[in-house]
């Protein structure tokens, strides 16, 4: 019976934690965030993942019929010239027959600061490099 009761408040716990988690909008930028030029709890930090949030979901396409569906958000701040190799990201898919996994919606934009004023870069297609 304890356990029975433990469980409800085990999951409202779970479901309240999740609620005050800080909502970051993609493309939205503080300039703080651009301001920062060490990582106080690691000052030898040449990057810092400021921000990363993963969903993923099940949806039916009458098309293709069922599918996953992954989408993540991922802020990084480049500290130092050695860090910006983690800006680099390799998303490995798999075919396996008549199945093959694809990417839809890459987006990416970089931040700098400029003269005070934010600048933002897209990402452009001759950015994103294919390996077979």
């Amino acid at each position: 019976m304890k356990s029975f009761l433990l469980l409800p408040l085990f999951l409202l716990i779970i479901l309240s934690a999740n609620c005050n988690e800080k909502k970051v909008k993609f493309g939205k930028i503080d300039k703080e965030d651009l301001e920062m030029t060490i990582y106080e709890k690691d000052t030898t930090a040449v990057a810092v993942v400021l921000y990363e949030y993963g969903d993923s979901e099940v949806e039916y396409n009458q098309a293709v019929g069922w599918r996953l569906v992954f989408s993540v958000h991922r802020r990084i701040k480049i500290l130092k010239k050695e860090g910006v190799e983690y800006a680099d990201f390799q998303i490995g898919l798999s075919k396996d027959g008549m199945y093959e996994e694809e990417v839809n919606g890459l987006k990416a934009i970089t931040f700098n600061l400029e003269g005070g004023k934010i600048e933002k870069t897209e990402l452009s297609k001759k950015d994103i490099h294919l390996m077979k």
